[in-house]
């Protein structure tokens, strides 16, 4: 406030030098960032910020799909 640290004030003299502080107040707004738990590209909106399940699925199935053909195919001929 006005060029003024808050961080180890006590609540009581905060709020004396908001009060003290005139018609015109300059607030500097810092915020620590959160550490963050999980890959680089977490989002925190629950998803993990890695591959997405469709991109292992959908390859996986397909995969099985074409090992499934095979094996009939291949058996229809014996």
């Amino acid at each position: 406030v006005n060029g003024r640290d808050l961080k180890d004030l006590r609540h009581k003299d905060a709020v004396e030098l908001f009060r003290n502080a005139g018609c015109e107040v300059s607030l500097k707004i810092q915020r620590r960032l959160q550490p963050q738990n999980g890959p680089v590209g977490h989002r925190g909106d629950g998803e993990s910020g890695g591959l997405p399940l469709a991109a292992i699925l959908v390859p996986g199935l397909a995969l099985a799909a074409a090992a499934v053909w095979i094996l009939l195919r291949y058996r229809q001929r014996m």
